[in-house]
């Protein structure tokens, strides 16, 4: 009688470790994939409550003036924004973000385009200011200078998405009101 010797893996075993670690890999996958969508909708609505709150202080804090406004980091690649105060005179942050750098922002002027990569043109462009009086969108940052923020219908709108998902969201900013408004898309 002889007895074959010879180890290994027949077939079957093979076709099923094959099976098992594809539905792992399947399941780690999706796992990412909703990390990624959870990801745009907590930046963006962090940020919509930080436009309503520099908002509500702008029109309750009793000689306190707020502004946000949208950064770039060239040498990391990642937009960001500051949160500032400004008190008798004195300026100072009040709070720093920085986003993921996945993120993709886009601005509305009738058409969808890039944000800018340059933080003067962004500070131009993308600097949220309310009055203390009504709440409404301001037209100049802390020393009086221009802004460009809000389009001649008096809003401002901003796409978020991610190179990781299909996810986006847009951010609408209304002039008259102060209103923050997001819609996921």
């Amino acid at each position: 009688m002889t007895v074959n010797s010879e180890r290994g893996f027949t077939l079957i075993e093979i076709i099923i470790a094959m099976a098992v670690f594809s539905t792992m890999l399947g399941i780690a996958s999706m796992s990412i994939h909703i990390i990624y969508r959870n990801s745009i909708e907590a930046n963006v609505q962090e940020l919509r409550a930080d436009l309503q709150d520099i908002q509500y202080r702008s029109m309750t804090e009793y000689n306190q003036d707020y502004q946000l406004k949208f950064t770039y980091d060239a040498t990391n690649q990642e937009y960001g924004y500051i949160i500032e105060t400004k008190r008798n005179g004195s300026q100072y942050i009040r709070k720093t973000k920085v986003f993921p750098k996945h993120f993709i922002f886009e601005v509305d002027n009738g058409g969808w385009t890039a944000f800018p990569t340059s933080t003067s043109d962004l500070e131009d462009n993308f600097t949220y200011r309310f009055s203390y009086e009504l709440g409404e969108g301001l037209d100049t940052d802390f020393d009086g200078d221009s802004l460009t923020t809000f389009t001649t219908n008096g809003i401002s709108k901003i796409r978020v998405r991610s190179n990781n998902t299909s996810k986006e969201m847009e951010l609408t900013v209304v002039q008259l009101t102060g209103r923050v408004i997001v819609d996921e898309n």
